[in-house]
């Protein structure tokens, strides 16, 4: 992983960052954007893939090839995704997963936080983050094949 972040260098944009589906309200088929505190600079690559596979995994990081598929295809109907590293992105993918199991490990651990509620919301949020990783990282290849074969 230490690998790809160094040589991963991307075109950096600002984004919303964690553009899913429970941050999309619709009202009569029009979309408003919500929860923006996450949004920032981030690698455009990135932001590609993660919105992508945000709208392709369920709750329990099963990987909807449909979903996934659609979105690839949406997308390069509108951008240039030629030589795109999806390996490299993936990897790079966990750096966020590994700060959240960070943060929450603080929260957990009373370092973050001193109320009770807020403790145990992080051990629950740890648990479950290692879960995700372990899953994200047993998809890395059923991703990367589904990506080959749309580009």
């Amino acid at each position: 992983m230490n690998t790809a972040l160094a040589e991963f260098h991307g075109q950096r944009i600002i984004s919303h960052c964690d553009l899913d589906f429970k941050n999309v309200m619709w009202n009569n088929c029009a979309p408003t954007v919500i929860d923006w505190e996450c949004a920032g600079y981030t690698d455009k690559n990135r932001d590609f893939l993660d919105t992508a596979l945000y709208w392709s995994l369920d709750s329990n990081i099963n990987f909807r090839k449909e979903n996934f598929k659609s979105f690839i295809t949406g997308y390069r109907g509108i951008n240039s995704i030629e030589n795109f590293d999806v390996q490299a992105v993936l990897y790079t993918g966990l750096e966020g997963k590994f700060g959240w199991l960070e943060y929450n490990l603080k929260r957990s651990l009373g370092i973050e936080c001193a109320d009770k509620k807020e403790k145990q919301l992080g051990t629950e949020q740890v648990i479950c983050t290692i879960d995700q990783i372990n899953r994200y990282v047993q998809i890395f290849d059923e991703i990367t094949a589904c990506f080959e074969e749309v580009i």
